[in-house]
């Protein structure tokens, strides 16, 4: 049992890690994971309006 525990945790922190190194500072948190990267499209008070203009302007300029 205890060892479930710890790969769980040890799991979890690494979760942790990587949402640090992408910027995320709040949950939820949407993130676009293209092949040139990841862009921070949205925080926890991010309204639908927001997300959607957020997504239509990183589309844009990924058209170019």
């Amino acid at each position: 049992m205890a060892a479930a525990f710890a790969s769980r945790a040890a799991r979890a922190e690494a979760d942790f890690l990587k949402a640090r190194r992408l910027g995320v500072d709040a949950y939820p948190t949407l993130l676009l994971h293209t092949a040139h990267g990841t862009d921070h499209l949205g925080d926890p008070v991010a309204s639908a309006d927001a997300l959607t203009h957020a997504l239509g302007q990183h589309m844009a300029t990924t058209d170019t």
